[in-house]
């Protein structure tokens, strides 16, 4: 859904993280596995780890699948003045 995208990026666009680490998270967030996010940013494994720490502590989580199953309430926000929700 158009809306539920928005709406993780918008929570991803709030972290206080750099935008190799939101690429991290929005790797994540999209259902990709750690073990292809490295290889697809063009970073170490060693990297990847020091990227996914600041992650995980921006969004207080502490492991991959957490990222991956983060409830909506932490990013949906105020989805009922989503300007780009649709109408049921």
């Amino acid at each position: 859904e158009i809306a539920e995208e928005a709406a993780k990026v918008r929570y991803l666009m709030s972290l206080d993280l750099t935008p190799l680490q939101r690429d991290v998270a929005a790797i994540a967030f999209h259902g990709g596995e750690r073990k292809d996010c490295a290889e697809a940013l063009q970073v170490s494994p060693e990297a990847l780890k020091k990227h996914l720490r600041a992650v995980f502590d921006a969004t207080g989580t502490s492991r991959w699948n957490d990222l991956q199953n983060l409830p909506a309430a932490q990013w949906a926000g105020d989805m009922e003045h989503d300007p780009l929700r649709l109408a049921p």
